[in-house]
This record gives structure tokens, sequence and C-alpha cells, in this order.
């Protein structure tokens, strides 16, 4: 292997080795020749000695020479592949590769991307590899295939072999026809690790501990991978060793600036059919200067008009409209800014919103997509205790005005027993339940209701004068307690009731007898100058206990209270679902609110609220596995999914999948569930951002159509950099070199090299006292006096 050196270009040192040699010549240039006794007398000697005189000589010039050479080896560093004695006898060399591929190594300059320059590293430790003449085998992994794999393996172990891009295989003489397959692949969109990598990685060096093993870890080294990395650290800890070296590469030069959509997502109103609905684009500045005048393209897709195939080769196959764009004015670094937008889908379907940044540094999480499923209206059951339902008449008239006013919920009123009579499929078909002036429940209707919330239904409780005190301590006392039989043991109230409380006011006192909290049902009261309740009188409200154990006490929160404090209502998370408890009644002799214009408001709002908590998701992160849940009753097993394009402008490749029947007359029909069992293109599809159209036919030949959005995850667009100084104190207990991957083969290829200074600096030493005894040695000296 030629001789290899950190400083390369101080290599033209060694020409300063040929100094002593010019300096010998020149001191045997023939001078004029002068008789002198003395002399003749020792150039007679030097003529009798003449051979071991040269000797001397010609080894104090070696010497010399060789002191230069070795000064000039010091200052370029020369560097070997070896630890001479402790790894002397091993022929092997294995190169274990860990290329980090999550969605920050998209990052790029001069229109060259950090996983590129992972993908030279490669090439470069391949190629410079075989200029000696070990064996040397090359293993790669990518991180974000492992770590499918271990997720879909829980706690099994991964195969080595069904992971690796490539495995022990030998480095030919040219090495680029075994590299094919990994300069084809590109980064992907999800946040992915490289602790799984590093076990899998663990597992081999363990299982051939004959070989020299060389750990590489291709990545990015951002603050929030690196910056206090106590598993890695381990994993590293565990992997080193006397045969193992450990080199961090660094695939970027440096932070560049970048803008984020970290989130887009409708406000928690009702979806429903001609009702406008707001959606919220929040943008992130994670860059060192502020961003100013920010342009955000906006797109609405309606799946209304579909046609009955898909298209492929289009961005989408529905109907593509272009939103007004949004503008945020400045975005300061590290700050967040949101904007919304309105959108109006006019029937229902399975729609989408898609907000897009200009490009920059980072391009998979300058894109984000939504899903709204439109509904033609959203069901809410009314419960009145009143058998002719005068309690329901203010939220009827809010909530389902009629004429022009269309708010997309369908009002529905029944009485305490169609709760009882109901079974949870019944239930799960409303949005909300508003309860009104209830006195009791029966056990089976209350068992119900809790099933109905847990599962993430949203349910509120306003009292009346149909209660009387009794059922407040008595049959709302069984409100506060667990339910026989239920999975969740939390109670549907969060505390108990101690009736009416007549809400009296000092004279003089001008505070609102309503003041609202920071909650989403009130948010747009209370950006006003005033409070917006300045004319609602509240005469009477329910007492709460908050003395009497529930086991819920610390998870209800209050959304308004009165101005002596008490809570009005309250917000309590139960299961998946929420329940929204008004501690007052709608009735004149307990309030005027009805009256009062923003209790329109705060009932649409709330009602939105309480839904929210049963909407399918709108979006997920990338790599999130999907699925499609239908009834066999209702569509035929035959599903198509088309996937996102693996390039801008490519086209969208559609794979064929069979829901399988999962008893009960459903069917479910996933995508991702075992990384294994896809092929290239979809484990590709899997890990990338966009939007995945599910294409199915009803029993009566109809299409049906199902979104599912995939964005990048939010940190992946962070560049704040760990400094090798912070990493090496990060890092502390492991042993490893940092080098940069755009320094090209010269630098890269002087990974797992040792620097042999100190062996140097020995010889050197040595070799100049061996040099000044063969001076002292060949010189002339006066003999010792007697």
């Amino acid at each position: 292997m030629p001789m290899q050196f950190a400083y390369s270009p101080l290599a033209w040192g060694f020409l300063l080795v040929l100094v002593p040699l010019l300096i010998h010549l020149i001191n045997l240039v023939r001078h004029k020749r002068t008789p002198w006794a003395a002399m003749e007398f020792l150039l007679e000697s030097y003529r009798k000695n003449r051979r071991w005189v040269w000797l001397k000589q010609a080894l104090l010039i070696a010497s010399r020479m060789l002191a230069m050479a070795l000064l000039v080896g010091m200052l370029a560093q020369w560097l070997t592949d070896s630890k001479m004695f402790a790894w002397m006898g091993r022929t092997s060399v294995h190169h274990y590769v860990i290329l980090d591929d999550s969605a920050s190594m998209h990052d790029s300059a001069n229109n060259k991307s950090a996983y590129q320059n992972g993908l030279a590293a490669i090439a470069s430790i391949a190629s410079v590899s075989k200029q000696d003449s070990q064996n040397h085998l090359l293993s790669v992994f990518r991180a974000s295939k492992v770590q499918f794999a271990a997720s879909a393996k829980s706690n099994a172990e991964i195969r080595a072999d069904s992971v690796a891009e490539l495995l022990a295989q030998t480095i030919p003489t040219d090495p680029s026809g075994i590299l094919t397959k990994i300069n084809s692949t590109q980064p992907t969109s999800i946040e992915a690790s490289v602790l799984d990598s590093l076990d899998v990685v663990s597992r081999l060096i363990k299982s051939s501990e004959d070989q020299k093993s060389i750990v590489y870890l291709l990545s990015d080294y951002r603050s929030k991978d690196w910056g206090n990395p106590v598993t890695i650290r381990q994993r590293l800890q565990a992997i080193q060793g006397e045969s193992v070296e450990i080199q961090l590469v660094d695939c970027v030069e440096a932070r560049h600036e970048n803008l984020t959509i970290t989130s887009i997502e409708p406000r928690q109103e009702v979806l429903a059919a001609g009702v406008p609905t707001m959606v919220n684009v929040t943008v992130r500045n994670q860059g060192t200067t502020a961003a100013r005048n920010v342009s955000v393209r906006v797109t609405a897709v309606d799946y209304s008009s579909a046609d009955a195939d898909p298209k492929p080769s289009d961005r989408f196959s529905g109907v593509v409209t272009e939103l007004p764009p949004l503008l945020f004015e400045r975005i300061e670094p590290g700050e967040s800014t949101t904007r919304n937008v309105q959108v109006v889908f006019p029937k229902s379907g399975s729609h989408v919103v898609q907000a897009e940044l200009p490009p920059d540094a980072i391009g998979p999480d300058n894109q984000a997509s939504c899903v709204l499923d439109i509904a033609e209206g959203i069901r809410v059951l009314l419960i009145d205790g009143d058998a002719g339902g005068k309690h329901s008449y203010f939220f009827e008239s809010a909530l389902d005005p009629g004429g022009n006013a269309r708010t997309g919920l369908l009002i529905q009123r029944e009485r305490p027993e169609y709760l009882r009579d109901s079974d949870s499929v019944a239930l799960d078909n409303y949005a909300c339940i508003i309860l009104q002036s209830i006195p009791g429940l029966d056990p089976r209707a209350l068992a119900n209701l809790h099933r109905y919330v847990s599962g993430g239904g949203g349910l509120s409780i306003w009292f009346g004068d149909d209660i009387a005190m009794n059922d407040y301590l008595r049959n709302y006392g069984t409100w506060a307690k667990p339910i026989p039989g239920a999975e969740n043991t939390l109670p549907l109230l969060p505390f108990g009731l101690t009736g009416p409380i007549e809400l009296g006011k000092e004279p003089g006192d001008s505070t609102p007898d309503v003041l609202a909290e920071s909650h989403p049902i009130f948010a747009p009261l209370l950006g006003l100058s005033n409070s917006p309740f300045q004319f609602v009188r509240i005469e009477r409200y329910v007492g709460i206990d908050t003395k009497t154990p529930t086991g819920a006490e610390k998870l209800w929160k209050p959304v308004a209270s009165l101005r002596n404090r008490d809570p009005l209502m309250v917000d309590y998370p139960l299961g998946a679902g929420r329940v929204l408890i008004g501690l007052t009644s709608l009735d004149r002799r307990w309030s005027n609110w009805p009256q009062d214009p923003t209790f329109v408001v705060a009932a649409l709002k709330m009602v939105g609220y309480l839904a929210s908590f049963k909407l399918p998701e709108t979006s997920r992160p990338a790599g999130t596995a999907l699925r499609w849940d239908f009834s066999a009753q209702e569509m035929l097993p035959e599903t198509r999914l088309v996937l996102p394009p693996s390039s801008l402008r490519g086209v969208r490749p559609v794979v064929q999948i069979n829901a399988v029947d999962i008893g009960e007359n459903s069917l479910q029909a996933d995508f991702g569930v075992d990384p294994e069992a896809t092929s290239g293109d979809s484990n590709r599809a899997l890990s990338s951002a966009g939007v995945f159209e599910w294409w199915g036919t009803s029993i009566q030949g109809e299409t049906k159509i199902k979104n599912s959005a995939r964005n990048t995850p939010g940190v992946e667009g962070e560049t704040e950099r760990v400094t090798p100084t912070d990493l090496a104190r990060n890092l502390s207990g492991v042993k490893f070199n940092y080098r940069s991957a755009l320094g090209g083969v010269s630098d890269v290829s002087l990974a797992g090299l040792s620097n042999r200074n100190m062996l140097l600096l020995g010889l050197l030493v040595a070799l100049l006292l061996a040099e000044q005894w063969l001076a002292w040695s060949a010189s002339y000296h006066l003999p010792k006096r007697s």
C-alpha cells in the first residue's frame, strides 16, 4: 500500500534528504595542494584505514539523510492502515458503513445533497481499501431500512442479510459494480435513527472477531440527534475494542438556512359539505436569519367528482384548485408562525389540502398535506329531560338555524331511554351527544355513554329544573364512580355535585359573571379588547364536590369560571374522547346566556371541539403504515393504492391490495405493516411524504376513495449542527475519528489509518543519538595524556 500522509503537500519535503549528501559532496571538492608534514602524516594514516573511514562516513551520511526523512514524515504525519502489533496476523479488514438516510440528508449545497456526499464517501472507502494486499470486505446498511425491520419485528432479532444493502462483500479491484445498488437509493422523508443499525453491526463484529473492523457512521450530525446521544454512546462503547475503529464521517459542510412546514391541520370545527373550513398552516424558521415575505402556495384537491379510475400520471386524481397564497411577512430564527386559509368543498368526500414553501436547503419539509373527510352533515344527538323538549330549543336554534345559514349539523332529539336501548354502533354514528336536565340514567345507558366517550366521542352535560336535590347527590353520585365492567376505570364525571347555588353580586361589582379561559371554544371571542360576556347573567349554577375522591381529580380543567372563581364549564378528558360539563342551565331562571350572541359562537365551537376527537386522521408522519377498514356488506375486498411518485415529475406507482376479513363483516386493507413483504418501490413509497390514494368499489359498483397524507416530521428540518468539540464531549469514553466527507478521496481515505508520529519521534531520537556517536567516532581526537 502506498505511503499516505495527513498533509500530503509536505511530502515534497522528502527531497531534503539529499541535503546531507550535497554537503558531503561539497566537502570533497579538491583544494589547492600545499606541502605540510603533519598533513602528510595524516593522509598516510588515512590511506591505511581508508575502508573503515569510508564505512563510518557512509553510515554517518545515511543516518543524517534518514533523520531528515523521519523529520519530514513527522511534519506530514505518516499514516498506516494497521496497528502493527495489535493487528499483526489479521488478513481481513471489514468495513461496516451505516448510512443515515433520514429526511435531513436531503440538505443540499452546490446542487449536491448530504446523501450524495455520503455515497461518494462509500465509493472512496471502497476504492482506497484496494491499494494494499489485505482482503477487504464491505457491508452497507441504510438506517431507515433497519429501523423499519426493527419496528415490524418488535423484540425479535433482525437478520443482517434481510436489511443490508451489501453484506460482507469482497471489494474487487473495480468496486463500482458492487456499489450500483446503494448508488441507486435516495434519502427518505422520515426521521431515522442509527441505533438499530448499530445493534446489527455489533452482532456481526462479535461473530467475526478474527477480522479488523472499521465502523463508519455517515450522517449530518444534527444537534437533535447528537446533542445528547446517551443511547448512541452506549452502543458505540459496546462496539469499540482493540480490533475495532469507529469513524464519524460528516456529510454536510455547514449549516444552511431552512424553512419547515411543521403542521397543516383543520381547526377543531365541523367538517361538512358546503361549510367553510379554516385550515391552519404553521411555518418554522430553522435558520439563523429572519425570513421575510415568505409566500406559501396552497392547493385544494376535490375528489367528489373524480373519475372511476386513478390518474397515476397526474399529481392528483382529483380536481385541483389553487387557493390564495399565504404570506408570512417575517419569521424570526427559531420561531413558528401560523396563518390560516379558508376552503369550501361543496360535496362530501375525502379531499386534500396541500401547502408548499419555495425551494430551500431541505426539500421534503417544504411540502405538507392534510386530508379532510367531508361529510354531508354531522349528526348531533340531543337528550332532553323534558318530554316536550323545551331544554333543546336553544341548542337547536344555534346549531341548525335553517334558511341560508348552513352549519352542516344534523340535529336529532331523543328521550333519555334512547341511550339505554341503543348499542355502541348506533351511538358511534353521532359526532357528539348533549344531555340537558337529565335527572338520572339507567346503568346500561350510563355504560353506553361511558363506552362512547372512551372511544373518542364527545359528551356535553347541562343541568336544569328537572333535577331534584336528591338526584344530584344520589344519581349523579353514581356518575362520579367507575363503571362496573368498563375497561376504562375513570368515571363519567370527575367530581361529585352538591346541587344548585345562587350567584350573588355585591353592589358596585362590575366583574362579568363569566370569565372565559384560553380554550378552542372561546378562541374567537378572546381577542376582543373588552369582555364579550358583559351582558351575560348567571343566576344559578351547580356546585361541585372536590373533597370526595374520584380518581380523576387532576384531569379536569375549567373552561370558564364565574366571578366568584367557581367553575362554570369544565373540560374533562376520558379515554380518547371528551366530556364538557356546563354547570348551569339554559333556562331563563338560571341564565340569560342563550339570548346573548356569544352563545351561538360558543355552541358551534363546542360541537366542533367535541366532534374533533372522532374525526379520522388528517395526516401522519412519513413512514407510518396505512390501513383502511370498511364493511364487507358495503365494499368489495379488492382495492388499489396510488403511491407518491419517486421524483417530482414521475409517474405514481399503483399497487393492488386485497383486504382481509377481520370478523364481524369487517374488512381491512393495509400497506407497510410488514416492510419485508413489500417490494422495492413500495418500501420507497412508505418512507416518502405525500398523498396516498386508496381506491375501492362498493357493492353497487360505485367508486370509493379514501386519502391518507404522510408528511415529513418537522424536526427533520432543524439545521443546527453539533461541533466536533461538543461531539467529543458528548461521546466521552468512545474512541473515534471525526472526518468530513467533503474532502473527497484524500480525506475519507484516511479513515481507518493510524498516525505514527510517536513511532517516528522515537526512531528520530534514537537515530540522532547514533549519528552523534558515528560523528564522534569518525572524527580525530587527541590522545589522552598519561
